[in-house]
């Protein structure tokens, strides 16, 4: 299995392949001012890629499954470019980058305590009462705990509601992170038949190709790798 880090470089180099100069120039700053994050924040908090660094592991994983389809399958022509399908892959989740999710602020109860220290388990600065809770059922059971893949986020207490595709597309704008029209709906239509629009019974949902391509990369990352294999790929 790869590390963060290594995903991490394997998204640089995707985004290095944007065509646009001016487009690549703002990608790859962002990628590299926003390092810290995507090798601290996860995908999700209970789920997929749930452990700090598994953010940059599954959009590795999506960006990258995404062009291995778009070279290697056999599709119809296509109605979207390489940068439409780069930059949506790559900020599909940025919700849960820089907005959706915070460190676990509940720390461990005093009782909880007590006993992880009965059983001579020892606090770590980060540890919170989901964490302490794992050590302890880990010393119980007697087995090896990998602390690097213990999830340590939940979701913003203050953070508000928003359709995926509209916070994306705001935290886009204010990082000047040009989007295509094709590429936002990507955006928006991402879970298939997750997606909110899919469960609207007034809207009749219509994905374009780039949707359906990056909804099966999702889904690959999400629900089969789950960060668990090395992905490479032939850039």
């Amino acid at each position: 299995m790869s590390t963060p880090q290594e995903h991490f470089q394997t998204l640089f180099t995707h985004l290095t392949l944007i065509q646009d100069d001016a487009t690549r120039a703002a990608y790859t700053g962002f990628h590299m001012d926003h390092q810290e994050l995507f090798l601290s924040m996860p995908a999700s908090v209970k789920q997929h890629h749930s452990w700090p660094g598994g953010y940059a592991v599954h959009i590795s994983e999506v960006v990258t499954n995404l062009m291995i389809m778009v070279k290697a399958m056999p599709l119809p022509p296509l109605t979207f470019t390489n940068d439409d399908a780069i930059c949506s892959a790559y900020v599909h989740d940025l919700d849960k980058l820089l907005y959706r999710y915070e460190l676990d602020p509940e720390k461990p109860t005093p009782p909880q305590a007590k006993y992880a220290a009965s059983l001579g388990i020892e606090e770590d600065l980060l540890e919170t009462k989901s964490t302490i809770s794992a050590k302890i059922d880990a010393a119980k059971n007697g087995t090896i705990l990998d602390m690097s893949m213990v999830p340590r986020h939940t979701y913003r207490k203050d953070a508000m509601t928003f359709d995926d595709g509209a916070i994306v597309m705001k935290l886009c704008a204010d990082h000047g992170l040009k989007l295509s029209e094709i590429a936002l709906h990507a955006v928006c239509v991402h879970h298939g038949g997750f997606s909110a629009l899919a469960n609207d019974r007034g809207s009749r949902m219509q994905m374009k190709d780039l949707g359906v391509l990056i909804h099966a990369a999702d889904l690959m990352s999400a629900s089969v790798q789950r960060g668990e294999v090395l992905t490479t790929h032939n850039l």
